[in-house]
């Protein structure tokens, strides 16, 4: 594109051109001699160079060598003085043995015959046996294998424990009476350091039958144990279940008791005069499933009841007290919260949950729910009430009103119509509450 720039500016051809250095770059193929094959000639990479070239070598550094020098040497760690040798270098100065400073020394304390007459008496080691013993611990660094191996005190026969046990009692009473140091690192046990040592040798003494036994009884003892864990699961959610069943006879669904139901029917049918319809609570009364009275069996009253303590099952294993109260139906959780608040007392359980506290407070919840229930009964009343008054103000005739005054009775009694099913009371005749229902 260059030279064509240059053939339009009519200006002179400097560089090559770009079909020149395209030519220039190719490489010149080397012709095939003839007489070998193609195949061959690629392989040999073509024709043999004409002359031979020597191979070059890098030159030897001008650095010089440092000479090494065969020289004696002292271990500061040994104390006998011996003289060894090693190769170092001519220009290494000669100072501390370079792998004397891995020599770290235990640190032994060390008892003055003061202290020894005062503290450390022992009627079975003497004072030179004692001196003898912590020679030996400070030699070979408190290694009691190799003071064992070693120990040869004229007249005396020391087992590692007996060792173990003078060494470890001198450096606590020491410490003990100097108040240094930590006293109870160097307590020891001797006998228990005995029974130690021969449950190992049984251990390790045991035959192949008896390592096979051993391992059978393990897995019949894990096996054992998972299934107890598998029993313990499935009992707790057996009781979770059981304690959330809320099991016939046992709570009612306004939180009164069977004996308290009982009262309210038979305080409500004698404050009811005869002739005079009454609406009942729409509470489900439950049959009587027990087995039929004998003639001569006394009539047990419904007021009679079974205490709460007999009737009551304990969960299996340790239980709190208060896990055991009864709980507030959902629908009138909010207003016993509500009303338990301004009491001032608290709605999840008691403070002190005594066995006295927790009775009174269940009758306490008994009471509130109870409270709760008749005031819902009774807004529902006085709602139906204004109902039937707003109808018998608006179309009622004078006589028709007249007559649902009659069969009304009571104050506060829902007024009985067509759309609405009512119980009424067995002394009302026939004739009265179909003439009641026409008019309606």
């Amino acid at each position: 594109m260059a030279s064509d720039v240059r053939d339009i500016l009519q200006l002179p051809q400097d560089g090559p051109t770009t079909s020149n250095i395209r030519r220039a770059a190719r490489p010149e193929r080397e012709k095939r001699p003839d007489g070998i094959n193609r195949e061959l000639f690629a392989l040999t990479g073509g024709a043999p160079p004409l002359t031979l070239s020597r191979p070059t070598y890098k030159a030897r550094p001008s650095k010089k060598v440092t000479p090494w020098e065969w020289k004696p040497f002292t271990n500061p760690a040994r104390i006998d003085g011996l003289v060894l040798h090693h190769w170092v270098k001519s220009n290494q100065e000669d100072g501390e043995y370079h792998f004397a400073k891995f020599n770290k020394p235990v640190q032994i304390i060390k008892y003055t015959d003061a202290e020894y007459q005062k503290y450390l008496e022992d009627p079975g080691w003497t004072r030179e046996e004692t001196d003898y013993l912590f020679s030996l611990l400070e030699k070979y660094d408190i290694r009691f294998v190799v003071v064992a191996d070693t120990y040869a005190f004229p007249g005396s026969e020391r087992s590692i424990e007996d060792m173990k046990e003078r060494y470890y009692g001198v450096t606590r009473k020491l410490m003990i009476a100097r108040e240094t140091g930590q006293p109870s690192q160097y307590s020891y046990n001797k006998e228990r350091e005995i029974e130690r040592k021969k449950n190992l040798e049984i251990l390790y003494g045991r035959t192949a039958e008896q390592i096979k036994e051993e391992e059978i009884l393990y897995n019949e003892l894990r096996r054992r144990d998972q299934k107890e864990e598998k029993l313990v699961k499935e009992r707790e959610s057996l009781v979770r279940l059981l304690k959330n069943i809320e099991l016939p006879g046992q709570a009612t669904p306004i939180g009164l008791s069977a004996a308290d139901k009982a009262k309210k029917r038979k305080s409500m049918s004698r404050s009811t005069p005869e002739g005079t319809p009454t609406v009942e609570t729409p509470v489900k009364r439950r049959r009587d499933k027990g087995p039929p009275e004998s003639p001569g069996t006394p009539a047990r009253s419904p007021e009679v009841e079974e205490s709460p303590q007999k009737r009551e099952k304990l969960p299996m294993g340790v239980s709190l007290r208060t896990s055991r109260l009864s709980t507030v139906k959902t629908t009138l959780l909010q207003k016993y919260q509500t009303m338990m608040a301004e009491l001032g007392i608290n709605s999840v359980q008691p403070n002190m949950p005594t066995a006295a506290v927790c009775a009174k407070y269940e009758e306490l919840k008994d009471n509130v729910l109870a409270l709760l229930e008749m005031k819902k009964h009774l807004d529902r009343a006085e709602q139906e009430l204004r109902v039937a008054q707003a109808k018998g103000e608006g179309g009622g005739a004078a006589e028709g009103g007249g007559r649902r005054s009659s069969v009304g009775g009571v104050a506060g009694t829902p007024t009985p119509t067509r759309k609405r099913s009512i119980a009424v009371s067995p002394a009302i005749s026939a004739r009265e509450l179909k003439r009641t229902r026409n008019n309606g």
